[in-house]
């Protein structure tokens, strides 16, 4: 039976192993299978688990996930619990494999266990970065029509806090928050409000008198139509 704890945020939500690798089954019905758990805020788990399968298929681990998700619906965070330990790939038996629902199923299973096909031809997403202060350390976006999620994964190797802050398409902005030196902060959102245009990503930091600022550095990361989900790791290092 999954554990949910509310928070002012929302709530959090641990799955043991077999019920994260079931819920993220491409072969599951989601609502149905949420359902039979009979979980509170069923609805709002759903969209949590469906918007976040990619994330929380990577992160699996002995003891299960735990996953912080928004009274929107939107994952904030998703950790494995205990050693890393992907779901098992079942495999069929030879008469199985005549069949043709075997046919059907096994790509579909096979999409977490193998590298994502690379994105159509003048759709793929290239950070652009100046200055010296951010090195990208993880570009991993897949094509899907559905709206995943968009996370920025951020480690802090600066000397000092920052907060680093991206302004979408539309102008309107994702904050980190403050990240001490040495750690990591994540900023997650729904991948539909990053397409459409350039997104621009700056870093605040104190520097001189101590008085904070941006100089040094930033990212712009357009996301064409085609990105269904993805993960953009930063390293900032000034």
């Amino acid at each position: 039976m999954p554990n949910i704890e509310t928070r002012w945020w929302g709530f959090k939500l641990d799955l043991t192993k077999q019920e994260a690798c079931s819920a993220t089954d491409p072969r599951t019905e989601l609502a149905q299978f949420v359902t039979q758990l009979g979980v509170p805020f069923a609805g709002l788990v759903i969209t949590g688990i469906q918007a976040a399968k990619v994330l929380i298929r990577r992160a699996i681990g002995e003891d299960g996930i735990s996953a912080n998700i928004s009274w929107l619906g939107v994952p904030l965070s998703v950790v494995g619990l205990g050693n890393p330990s992907p779901c098992q790939l079942a495999i069929p038996s030879p008469a199985a494999l005549t069949t043709p629902r075997s046919v059907t199923l096994m790509p579909a299973t096979l999409e977490f266990f193998k590298p994502a096909d690379p994105l159509p031809a003048g759709s793929e997403v290239i950070p652009d970065t100046t200055g010296s202060i951010f090195r990208i350390t993880k570009n991993d976006f897949l094509e899907s029509n559905e709206n995943g999620v968009f996370s920025i994964e951020i480690t802090n190797s600066s000397g000092d806090w920052i907060e680093v802050v991206v302004e979408r398409p539309d102008g309107s902005m994702d904050k980190s928050g403050h990240i001490p030196d040495g750690q990591q902060g994540t900023i997650n959102n729904w991948m539909s409000l990053f397409r459409n245009g350039r997104n621009h990503i700056i870093r605040w930091r104190r520097g001189f008198a101590g008085i904070p600022g941006t100089g040094g550095g930033e990212v712009f990361v357009t996301v064409p139509d085609s990105v269904g989900s993805g993960v953009l790791g930063l390293t900032v290092v000034g």
